[in-house]
């Protein structure tokens, strides 16, 4: 089941998938996110 995407920037990032609303730097209508991840860990270092 897709969840529903409020925020286009979350569209394919891992974490959004994994997390939905739980993610920890995800807010409603959110226009960009210098943290996404495309692949699960890609942020560190």
């Amino acid at each position: 089941m897709e969840k529903e995407v409020e925020s286009p920037c979350c569209m394919g990032c891992w974490k959004w998938n994994k997390f939905g609303k739980e993610c920890n730097v995800y807010w409603d209508l959110k226009k960009i996110c210098t943290l996404r991840e495309e692949t699960e860990g890609e942020g560190m270092i």
